[in-house]
């Protein structure tokens, strides 16, 4: 986890704010609205006493995607996320759905995670994050 905090430590602002601009994707050259790759990071916490796990303190960014249930919008984005991560000289060693999340999305444009109350959000366009670093 110590490991993996670093990582988290290491990204750029760009990756970490809900909202950035817009970004050519080469090489099928797509206008692309960008949106924040990784969950909020709090902190890494080791305790003193040995016995207890050290944790990584972090957004709650959901549930694991079920990729079968995804539309190919949906597939798309993410596979820009990835793109727009490797573009940005990062690797991630372990691209499966378990380390991609998803949790409902503001229902408008406009709307951020951060000004759309969680009882507003909507399934229907959910926010995704890309998680574990620590390989």
């Amino acid at each position: 986890l110590q490991n993996e905090a670093k990582i988290y430590h290491s990204f750029p602002e760009h990756l970490k704010h809900e909202y950035t601009g817009y970004q050519l994707v080469k090489p099928c050259h797509i206008l692309q609205k960008l949106y924040q790759l990784v969950p909020h990071f709090y902190g890494y916490y080791e305790p003193d006493d040995r016995t207890r796990t050290p944790l990584l303190m972090m957004e709650d960014c959901g549930s694991p995607i079920d990729s079968s249930s995804l539309t190919q919008y949906q597939k798309a984005k993410i596979m820009l996320m990835f793109q727009r991560f490797h573009d940005a000289n990062f690797l991630h060693l372990s691209i499966a759905s378990r380390n991609i999340l998803a949790q409902p999305g503001p229902p408008k444009e406009k709307m951020t995670l951060s000004t759309c109350p969680i009882w507003g959000r909507s399934a229907d366009k959910p926010s995704f994050r890309i998680v574990d670093f620590g390989r």
